[in-house]
């Protein structure tokens, strides 16, 4: 049985482009988390020795990026997973309807 990988491009390039994160730890961070999100921000729960070890950081310096993140209400926790890490989602915007062509329409 192979490894799931879950990701979203999308998480990701809110992430980098269009958060609040100001840092450059807290951008290291917030890709971390990202790298674990599904398309709509939810299911984030790395541990912080592994988001951590993705942003080539102490646990502590983690942890403070962490904070600052919640504190600013970038990420939220909501709960904990299975693993018994923290449940995060992260504070996206709503994913956009789809455009739907006139051709579309009319059917």
């Amino acid at each position: 049985m192979g490894v799931v990988i879950q990701m979203s491009i999308r998480a990701t390039k809110w992430a980098l482009d269009h958060s609040a994160a100001e840092s450059p730890l807290e951008v290291a961070i917030l890709v971390a988390l990202a790298d674990f999100a599904d398309d709509d921000g939810a299911s984030v729960f790395p541990s912080v020795e592994t988001l951590a070890r993705r942003a080539r950081c102490s646990r502590r310096s983690a942890e403070r990026a962490l904070r600052a993140l919640r504190d600013r209400g970038v990420i939220k926790p909501v709960g904990t997973s299975k693993l018994r890490t923290r449940l995060y989602r992260l504070d996206m915007p709503a994913r956009p309807a789809p455009i739907r062509l006139a051709r579309e329409a009319a059917s």
